[in-house]
């Protein structure tokens, strides 16, 4: 390999490109990538590929005529795919196929991607027999065929965990016997987008593997890191582990604050980490010709009925008081005793200073009574107004770091403005820069979400690219070392 050749990934399971945005920032080239979804597709193409006028004319693009054969040499071409994985490690598969295409598919040195994770989430339902969880072997399939220097698999926390107490294993270890098997020595590490310059709390596992100098098995280390110490690691291996990144943790305010636009408070100049995320992206693709300083995309704030509006401002006060918006779940679960308890547990001295700013905001005042005799019939009303079953719902905090990013708008409150966070402060909560713009619908609801991947849909799935762009300097790191130590061999793919 010449010294000034970068080096090659294919991003499977792409999404957006939150992944493919950090590597190439880390000096990695694309030879293509792979995402199923439409929508995401279509955001990845906008952004390093083609601006495309929209997602109706990308999903149009996608439908070429042909066989799948066919369908892939031509999306090959534009390195973007849209196929099923398996559809692609079935023709991967085929020699004669390779052959004709052995400009993407000859000297990778890196196969990355995150294969779905619904049914390993700790913050939903894990079914071990979801059937997103198995298209991590059709990613195995393909590094089994490409034999890639290294390989990169990133997901969520709860693959650490049993899915039942009769399991045997978690399903971590059988990914990293797996990666193992392939001739891969292997490296889990638990990192924290937040020890990265992310104003974000989220946690995720990373499978390094890099590949055996004679390709046999390769070792596995099966310990897993401690949330307290992800740094650090107690299994052998013969991986050097990803270390943390000395960084003041960025906060929700530096990464919003410049955004504000409700009419009564200027927005703040934006912060030194805003300024970093936008000087970065020159050489990515279409971004280095996108004015990130210019009209600014994604930022359309969401309508709220007046109503929605008091209710996001009642629980910014309860927040603002130290009180647990768990009255709010009580009430809306019809608890009276819980609810008459969590009131009575929180002061009364906390209340009257509640009771103090509600009364004086026009916008309780058609749910405030017209007289009370205790705390209690005083905001009875108020908590029964504003009653939700959803737990999930929380106000963000201005001066620390955000909670994990959802993919659902409403799970978070603006730390002072009664509303939902637009799609680009959820991106900017993500590290992604100004000019990288989502495209397709913006949300969606009902039946839809099962088959559709919206805007918010696509920020909250990606791998935060500041967090990715350390990772890919550490591999880039890893392929040095192997080319001074005769890793180096020409890859010989069967």
């Amino acid at each position: 390999m010449q010294n000034k050749r970068k080096p090659r990934y294919i991003d499977l399971f792409a999404g957006c490109g939150g992944l493919s945005l950090g590597l190439e920032l880390a000096g990695f080239k694309r030879a293509f990538a792979v995402e199923k979804s439409v929508e995401a597709a279509a955001t990845f193409s906008h952004n390093f590929i083609d601006s495309h006028a929209s997602a109706r004319q990308w999903s149009e693009d996608c439908r070429e005529g042909g066989d799948k054969r066919a369908i892939l040499s031509s999306q090959l071409k534009k390195g973007l795919v849209t196929m099923d994985v398996a559809e692609v490690a079935d023709l991967l598969e085929d020699p004669a196929f390779r052959d004709e295409h052995a400009d993407k598919f000859s000297d990778i040195d890196l196969v990355a991607g995150g294969p779905p994770c619904q049914g390993f989430s700790l913050a939903g339902r894990r079914h071990g027999a979801d059937k997103r969880n198995t298209l991590v072997w059709q990613f195995f399939r393909i590094v089994k065929v490409l034999k890639p220097r290294l390989v990169l698999i990133e997901n969520v926390e709860g693959m650490t965990r049993k899915f039942s107490a009769r399991d045997t294993h978690s399903p971590i270890k059988r990914i990293i016997d797996e990666v193992a098997a392939l001739g891969y020595d292997v490296q889990p590490v638990l990192l924290n987008a937040r020890n990265y310059g992310v104003p974000q709390n989220r946690s995720r596992i990373f499978i390094i593997g890099r590949r055996t100098r004679d390709g046999s098995d390769g070792l596995a280390a099966h310990e897993m890191l401690s949330r307290e110490n992800s740094h650090q690691i107690r299994a052998k291996s013969r991986l050097q582990v990803l270390p943390p990144e000395e960084k003041l943790e960025v906060s929700v305010r530096d990464a919003i604050a410049d955004l504000r636009t409700d009419g009564s408070v200027r927005g703040r100049k934006p912060s030194e980490y805003v300024l970093g995320l936008n000087k970065s992206v020159k050489g990515i693709g279409v971004l280095t010709h996108r004015e990130s300083g210019g009209a600014l995309h994604n930022h359309e704030f969401r309508k709220h009925s007046r109503k929605t509006e008091a209710r996001f401002r009642f629980i910014q006060l309860l927040e603002g008081h130290g009180i647990s918006r768990d009255v709010l779940y009580w009430s809306g679960m019809g608890q009276e005793d819980n609810l008459r308890q969590e009131v009575a547990g929180h002061g009364a001295w906390r209340w009257r200073e509640l009771a103090k700013v509600c009364c004086s905001d026009e916008r309780f005042a058609d749910y405030l009574p017209s007289s009370s005799e205790s705390i209690f019939e005083l905001f009875s009303p108020l908590v029964n107004a504003f009653s939700s079953k959803k737990h999930s719902q929380r106000v963000l905090r201005q001066k620390s770091v955000s909670f994990t990013v959802m993919t659902i708008p409403d799970d978070y409150i603006h730390y002072c403005e009664p509303r939902v966070l637009t799609v680009r402060e959820q991106a900017r909560l993500q590290s992604f820069p100004d000019a990288f713009e989502f495209i397709g619908r913006v949300t969606t609801g009902g039946a839809r979400r099962k088959i559709m991947v919206p805007q918010y849909t696509q920020v909250g799935n990606a791998v935060p690219p500041l967090l990715a762009k350390a990772i890919g300097h550490h591999l880039v790191a890893l392929l040095s070392e192997m080319r001074t130590n005769h890793f180096w061999e020409k890859q010989v793919i069967e």
